[in-house]
């Protein structure tokens, strides 16, 4: 699977975790006290008002809309509140609606502390208002509870699908600016390496062309130092491209470890959810069971239970499970079990808890079989020891049961897939980087490189000319600085971009270097109307062709023709005088070729017979699809 299908996958888990929380905290909130007001007013509330609140809360929460409710923040949340408090404060015996999405709201669109300020006031709204239904302590605990962990965990689960969806979509940005910065890098390497020496050539150049009339040592000896210069460039552009591409290893582009924000969020709501819950468990354990025995067992089974849990939802320095997790998890059920039998019903909260483990621990599909059984065996529990077969019993704890597991199980995993997913942005931007170092590379060698051999092979031309032809010699000497000064804008151009070059020009050239060297030329006329990739590969073809052939062979004629088929462009360079055979690969010119008509869909071919010597090119004009980097 693709890194982007990764990405893809990670998100939408996400997204649907966020919406079945959210759902989950709906139906648990619809069941927990049911209003003894009027039947008009309770459906009003439950098919107005709920519904508004939750579509409210998914607005808040969903990524997609972050533009909006950031724009509009202040104006939602006071419908929220609203909708949240009226019918508790205007209409007796009733409680705030929903207030666990106006408290995961409030953590969510506001900036701290007034968020942490908005969320204890929603908190002491809610106790206000059962306050005013005068029912029991315990009830208002339970509330407290309730709104605290629900806030939390809607607020946890809504940051990290946001960091999850932004880390996902952001690839491109990181790929684009890790290209840029490794390709700033190495230009500036460039800059340092070769403009001062081609500029040097071109005064030279210039200078030489002018002496040729009057000073004819002072011009010779100008050329032989433009020759020197034009060498040793040469040489520093062949070693440049010789590193890039023998050395593509790049730095890190992002660091990814457990200092994330994601993180350290996911770990605090889980410590803080787990904490509250079993410290609920705790009070009701000891409130309806006195007796220091029972005491000491709560506590002990609190710390373990905490322990155990943790140790199986923080993420470990290898990535995967913790050691001897089958015994820590066997364990884990052992106590859940045993805390049951001991003092009953008081520890239900930490039955899901069981649940979130196994979804860590089991591969899939035992985990969501045995989180089904675990909360099937809750639901049973509870209306066994509590002999209540209401409607209530099973449909809020299941929701509850299924919100603590899924939550704690959902942070943990987020937390983990973010971390994840900034490291294989990381990876993709270090691989863009790789890809851009190699290019330049080919860049290096082929453009630079072939630009430079001509200018070197034209100053050695002028310096053959200067006894017997001044004026061919003048000719040379200012052709010279005028490759000196496209090589410059060449090297320039780098910086901006991948180098583009046309074939039309690259003809011309060729067609002007070959008869300055003596060979005589047949040159085809560019096909025209060539897609500009395909333009740019055949061209880099022709100077790398016309650049051999006049280093490595002694040719009297050399012919480059192009022509087209309906689907297909053909390039032939064939030139006689050929020293010795060259195999299709051989050298970093040739396999630089190979590897800008394979990006294309073309290939290479070179055939070598008698003392001829020819390189072919052919390129599809429909360019196979290629799959995102």
């Amino acid at each position: 699977m693709t890194q982007d299908a990764e990405g893809d996958r990670a998100e939408r888990r996400a997204l649907l975790l966020l919406l079945v929380v959210l759902g989950l905290v709906y139906v648990r909130d619809m069941f927990w006290t049911l209003p003894s007001w009027s039947y008009f007013l309770s459906s009003v509330e439950y098919l107005l008002i709920r519904p508004v609140l939750l579509m409210i809360q998914v607005i808040h929460s969903l990524p997609r809309f972050a533009r909006f409710t950031a724009r509009y923040r202040f104006w939602t949340l006071s419908v929220q509140a609203l909708l949240t408090f009226a019918p508790a404060f205007l209409i007796s015996d009733t409680a705030a609606v929903l207030p666990d999405f106006l408290a995961g709201s409030t953590l969510l669109l506001l900036r701290a502390p007034w968020s942490w300020l908005a969320y204890g006031l929603t908190v002491a709204g809610t106790v206000a208002a059962i306050t005013r239904m005068h029912l029991d302590g315990h009830i208002t605990v339970h509330a407290v509870f309730m709104i605290t962990t629900g806030g939390l965990l809607v607020f946890g689960m809504s940051r990290l699908a946001d960091a999850i969806v932004r880390l996902h979509r952001a690839r491109r940005d990181l790929v684009r600016m890790a290209v840029a910065r490794e390709r700033l890098m190495m230009i500036e390497d460039l800059h340092e390496r070769m403009t001062a020496q081609l500029a040097e050539i071109v005064r030279r150049s210039e200078n030489a062309a002018t002496l040729v009339a009057s000073h004819l040592g002072r011009a010779r000896s100008e050329a032989t130092m433009i020759i020197v210069g034009a060498g040793r460039t040469l040489a520093n552009a062949r070693e440049a491209a010789a590193r890039y591409r023998s050395t593509p290893s790049v730095g890190q582009v992002t660091a990814a470890d457990r200092g994330d924000a994601e993180p350290r969020l996911a770990r605090a709501i889980i410590t803080a959810v787990l904490c509250l819950t079993i410290g609920y468990d705790v009070d009701y354990a000891i409130t309806h069971r006195a007796g220091v025995a029972n005491i000491v067992i709560a506590f002990a089974v609190a710390a373990a239970s905490l322990v155990l849990q943790l140790r199986h939802s923080l993420p470990t320095g290898t990535g995967g499970p913790p050691r001897a997790w089958k015994w820590t998890l066997a364990l884990q059920g052992v106590l859940v079990c045993a805390a049951l039998y001991i003092q009953g019903v008081a520890w239900i909260g930490i039955v899901p808890f069981l649940g979130a483990s196994m979804l860590f621990l089991v591969p899939s599909p035992w985990s969501w079989a045995s989180l089904a059984v675990i909360i099937a065996g809750d639901v049973l529990l509870v209306g066994a020891m509590t002999s209540d077969t209401s409607l209530g019993v099973f449909t809020y704890y299941p929701a509850a049961s299924l919100l603590f597991g899924l939550g704690v199980y959902g942070h943990a995993r987020f937390a983990r897939i973010a971390v994840e997913l900034r490291d294989a942005r990381a990876e993709v931007a270090r691989m863009a980087q790789v890809r851009v170092r190699l290019r330049l590379s080919r860049d290096m060698h082929d453009v630079i490189g072939s630009s430079l051999s001509a200018v070197l092979i034209k100053a050695q031309l002028a310096v053959e000319l200067l006894g017997d032809d001044r004026t061919g010699a003048e000719r040379e000497l200012r052709e010279v600085a005028d490759l000196a000064r496209r090589t410059a804008r060449e090297v320039e151009a780098l910086s901006v971009t991948d180098s583009r070059v046309s074939l039309t020009e690259e003809l011309s050239s060729a067609r002007t270097l070959l008869t300055s060297a003596g060979v005589v030329s047949r040159v085809t006329a560019a096909p025209a109307g060539l897609p500009p990739e395909l333009d740019h590969a055949l061209a880099m073809v022709v100077r790398e062709a016309v650049t051999n052939v006049l280093r490595h062979s002694k040719p009297s004629l050399c012919s480059i023709e192009a022509d087209t088929e309906p689907d297909l462009v053909r390039l032939r360079v064939t030139n006689d005088g050929a020293t010795g055979p060259s195999g299709e690969g051989t050298g970093a010119g040739l396999g630089n070729l190979g590897d800008r008509l394979h990006d294309v869909g073309g290939r290479l071919g070179v055939e070598f017979s008698g003392e001829t010597f020819e390189l072919s090119a052919e390129v599809p004009l429909r360019k196979p699809a290629a799959s995102l980097p």
